[in-house]
């Protein structure tokens, strides 16, 4: 629902600009770095979608996919993979120099994040030989973001865009381990998960 939301607010600000405003998309790909010493790094890719209100300043709705594995701890999550989706509303804000091709830009958003879970099949097989079932699930999160970058125009309608990113990503979640003989469960709760990452990418933008 939460996704929804962001995606409105988007198309209410695109109803709102000048049908002559300048309209990009892009494409990117990118690797997360993660700070949090429980989870390794992973790829990163996504899409965006920009329409410029001024000169400078453009509003965009981002979407990336990031995965990358959770080492595994008593107090967090067991070993397995982590994908975040971050859905964001950004404003970058470009600062333009007359006849450069390289144009440096700033940027900020937040939004919603989808998040999933899957524990590695070795760990769940070393409770199923014990006659225990474990199943882990993830929930979906606030999000926001802070970005630095450059584009370097190519041709009129196509430009590169360098970028890093660092994505505040938080989320919570749950366990439960079953007894298969007895039929008896225990549970628990994950909360305050930091999926944060640092993402360093490269996209391309196409203007219409």
């Amino acid at each position: 629902m939460k996704r929804f939301v962001v995606l409105g607010i988007f198309l209410v600000l695109v109803g709102a600009v000048s049908a002559e405003a300048e309209i990009r998309a892009g494409l990117i790909g990118a690797f997360a770095l993660t700070p949090d010493g429980d989870y390794g790094n992973g790829p990163t890719f996504g899409a965006s979608l920009g329409v410029g209100l001024t000169k400078n300043l453009e509003v965009e709705l981002s979407v990336l996919r990031s995965q990358f594995p959770a080492s595994g701890t008593a107090t967090g999550l067991t070993k397995g993979q982590v994908a975040t989706l971050p859905i964001e509303l950004r404003l970058l804000y470009r600062f333009t120099i007359e006849g450069s091709h390289y144009v440096p830009y700033v940027a900020a958003g937040a939004g919603y994040s989808p998040t999933s879970f899957s524990v590695d099949s070795g760990g769940v097989g070393g409770w199923n030989k014990v006659n225990f079932d474990l199943t882990e699930t993830v929930k979906g999160g606030p999000c926001a973001s802070a970005a630095a970058g450059v584009e370097i125009t190519i041709s009129h309608t196509f430009v590169l865009a360098l970028e890093a990113r660092y994505d505040l990503v938080r989320s919570s979640g749950a366990w439960q381990m079953t007894d298969r003989e007895s039929g008896v469960a225990v549970s628990g709760s994950l909360s305050s998960l930091k999926l944060d990452a640092l993402l360093l990418g490269v996209g391309l933008k196409f203007s219409f």
